[in-house]
């Protein structure tokens, strides 16, 4: 469950540089390759967390394992969210 978070996290970081040169860059070209690079980052995100072999496996983990692991709040937190997320 953390690695999600500090995958998405990560994302978000990439998707900010992007859109933060994009918007500041002085020449056309480059802010279109931004452009076209943050829609591929953003497709392959969301292929990513919608595939169905993740959820399957984090809602395995939730399932079976997650109790014995005595998560704390946030990550049970983010655990939910992700499940809940998927089903969206």
């Amino acid at each position: 469950v953390q690695t999600l978070d500090i995958m998405t996290q990560k994302l978000n970081d990439l998707r900010s540089t992007f859109e933060m040169i994009q918007l500041v860059h002085p020449e056309q070209n480059m802010r279109e390759a931004l452009q076209a690079a943050q829609t591929s980052l953003q497709n392959a995100s969301i292929d990513f967390f919608m595939d169905q072999a993740l959820y399957q496996a984090v809602q395995n983990y939730a399932d079976q394992n997650h109790e014995s692991e005595n998560l704390d709040e946030q990550d049970q937190r983010l655990l939910k969210n992700f499940i809940d997320g998927f089903k969206a």
